[in-house]
């Protein structure tokens, strides 16, 4: 059995981010309930008492121009009934829509989410130094929900540009952090081990693949997958 595993399952996505594709479709059917968009994630979530950002006008704007930047993104959004809408592509002008919300809007949690999801459009496109550089000089922390999908995919844009080493003390702070989800935790352990099988560190990979697997849902399957895989190259 080969040692590694294929470029294909290491770049399949995320299990939260497939969670926040359904979140766009549901977006695109409720177009004023995409400022309502982080209720959905904090109720979800286990409440991380983020609501309060919803009434400020700032974010409220944010959410907003993240809505119209996923509109010209993916004509599914604005017509989510339609059988004939083309595939999600990623243009100058789409590229430029999430590039507004990310900067006339920093530090806010429409943000975040506008560069989780052009980072992740540039990795679909196989584009990964463009998705990295989003991600210059980041300094998120695990703080709520939102920075902590934020520095997982961090982690994954690093790991698509060969970068492993410094992709694990970032999702360190992911699986240490004693407030988050533990479904957070799992994610990051799993994109760990992904990461040390990569730098053929196999006991450290199965050491968290296996503490991952312990979980449930879809991160904790896939680990169960990885480990499967991995368990063969042993002695």
């Amino acid at each position: 059995m080969n040692k590694h595993l294929t470029k294909q399952e290491l770049r399949q996505k995320d299990a939260f981010l497939q969670t926040a594709d359904k979140i766009s479709h549901w977006i695109g059917k409720n177009r004023r309930a995409v400022i309502g968009f982080f209720t959905v994630l904090v109720v979800g979530g286990g409440g991380y008492g983020i609501y309060s950002l919803y009434t400020d006008g700032r974010e409220m704007k944010a959410q907003e121009a993240l809505y119209q930047a996923r509109k010209i993104y993916n004509p599914a959004v604005a017509n989510p009934f339609s059988e004939k809408n083309p595939e999600p592509k990623l243009t100058d002008e789409s590229a430029k829509a999430f590039e507004n919300v990310m900067h006339s809007f920093l530090g806010t949690q429409a943000a975040k989410v506008a560069a989780i999801e052009l980072s992740q459009a540039y990795l679909d496109e196989k584009k990964p130094d463009n998705a990295l550089k989003i991600f210059t000089n980041s300094k998120e922390s695990p703080s709520d929900l939102v920075s902590s999908l934020f520095i997982l995919q961090n982690a994954k844009v690093l790991e698509a540009n060969g970068r492993c080493s410094d992709a694990l003390p970032i999702l360190e702070k992911v699986w240490n952090s004693k407030n988050l989800l533990k479904a957070l935790q799992t994610e990051a352990r799993l994109r760990a081990g992904i990461c040390y099988e990569q730098l053929s560190q196999l006991d450290k990979a199965k050491e968290m693949f296996k503490t991952a697997s312990q979980d449930k849902g879809a991160a904790a399957d896939t680990a169960k997958k990885y480990l499967r895989l991995i368990q063969p190259n042993e002695g």
